[in-house]
Order: C-alpha cells, then structure tokens, then sequence
C-alpha cells in the first residue's frame, strides 16, 4: 500500500492505507512525531517538528505521502475529552495543514 494515491471521494476507514481492525500495519507505517493537545483548547494553532517527517518527506520518490494521525488516549468516561480535527468542508475552523520549510 506504501507510496499509492488515494482518492478522496472514495477513502473509508476499511479501505485505508495500512488499517487493519485492530490498527495499523506495523510493516507498513512507522512514527513520525507525537503531539499532546492541551485540555481545553479548541482551533489553536500548534506546530509538530520531528527530524523523522523531514527524513520521511525528503526520501519519498513519488511526491505523494500518507499521514495518519492515531489517538493513543484512552478514554472511557461518557462526557470525557474529544479529539478532533476539521476537515477542509468545515464553514469556519481549519483544517489540519502540511507546511514544509
């Protein structure tokens, strides 16, 4: 699945790259960087910088990468946090966006 394009239109969970139904692929995924958003913030702004995406985008050889964000927090309590991120149709929040320097 590495390094193949995925439409938009027709991605669903079943069909993403590397997931399988109990996660991910590890063969087929690694880490890139971890993130913590703090409790309580919504459409703040933050920066995640890790010398393993900038290894992993200058050693692509096809001008396409596939990110996958997973939650790693554990939540049970019915009225418990939320994590969430716009997509691009949102009216006023951002989505999450890739800017390489």
């Amino acid at each position: 699945m590495l390094g193949r394009y995925y439409e938009e239109t027709s991605l669903t969970w079943v069909a993403a790259p590397a997931s399988v139904d109990d996660g991910l692929q590890p063969d087929q995924t690694r880490r890139l960087a971890e993130f913590w958003l703090p409790r309580g913030t919504s459409g703040a702004p933050f920066s995640v910088r890790s010398p393993e995406i900038a290894a992993f985008l200058k050693n692509d050889t096809n001008g396409i990468a596939s990110f996958v964000i997973v939650r790693e927090t554990s939540e049970t309590d019915p009225s418990g946090l939320v994590h969430a991120f716009a997509s691009k149709e949102h009216p006023s929040a951002r989505p999450p966006t890739l800017r390489v320097r």
